[in-house]
């Protein structure tokens, strides 16, 4: 069997050149096509299913990047910039414009002051710790009994500085940093002096045996130590002591 090209009408198409014998003469040569469509015709079939498809393919729409690490870009660039413009929290806001205690409270000598005191305290605690060994302020030596009242006076001097130089006195709950160091001005005062008034009133010659030697002095020494939580205004101040 013997396949080619040949023409008619100037079309082209496939055909084969079959030979058979059909009786005793001599063999004839026939052609005929085998393919129903023309080979030009499949040709531009073929190009246009492709023009069809990439047709089909850019009408679908595209899926947003939804939960992606950059979602929106525009977006988040607009959050940061309004983060940025959003006014800084700052206490001072709330205090009188005029008058000596607000002078005193925005000055930077209050605030430097008054972080040098919490180290002293922070440090006497631990000289405290070793040395003294009475269960009560008024059993303990001269010096303890002057550094623990010395350290309470300030504090509570410190505390209502704050508290005057507000403009609304309600704005200091409002002040986180206010509380914080309200209840621990408020233990030290209960420890310092008013346990002391009580065991002098109570004229006892012993404080720990008028208070009792079990949970009451427990609790009172865990309240003690609570006080060096205000080494926590110290690391507000000055971050870079918590990389130590």
């Amino acid at each position: 069997v013997k396949s080619g090209f040949g023409g008619l009408a100037g079309l082209r198409k496939r055909i084969r050149d079959v030979g058979s014998q059909t009786e005793g003469g001599a063999p004839q040569d026939s052609w005929c096509q085998t393919d129903l469509v023309l080979l030009s015709d499949k040709k531009k079939g073929k190009a246009k299913a492709k023009s069809e498809a990439a047709a089909a393919k850019s009408k679908i729409p595209k899926k947003a990047n939804v939960g992606g690490v950059f979602a929106d870009a525009e977006k988040m660039k607009e959050q940061a910039r309004l983060a940025l413009m959003r006014p800084q929290y700052n206490v001072q806001d709330y205090y009188w414009e005029t008058g000596w205690v607000q002078a005193i409270a925005k000055h930077w000598l209050f605030e430097n002051f008054t972080l040098v005191m919490i180290v002293l305290n922070a440090c006497w605690m631990a000289v405290d710790a070793d040395l003294n060994d009475a269960d009560v302020l008024v059993e303990a030596d001269l010096i303890f009994q002057i550094a623990e009242n010395s350290f309470c006076a300030y504090f509570s001097w410190e505390l209502g500085i704050r508290f005057f130089a507000f403009r609304s006195k309600l704005s200091c709950l409002r002040d986180a940093w206010f509380c914080f160091d309200f209840i621990l001005v408020f233990l030290m005062v209960l420890e310092t002096w008013v346990v002391t008034i009580v065991l002098v009133a109570s004229n006892s010659d012993s404080g720990s045996a008028a208070l009792g030697n079990g949970a009451i002095l427990r609790v009172a020494r865990v309240v003690k130590m609570l006080r060096i939580s205000r080494m926590a205004r110290l690391l507000r101040s000055v971050p870079e002591l918590v990389i130590l």
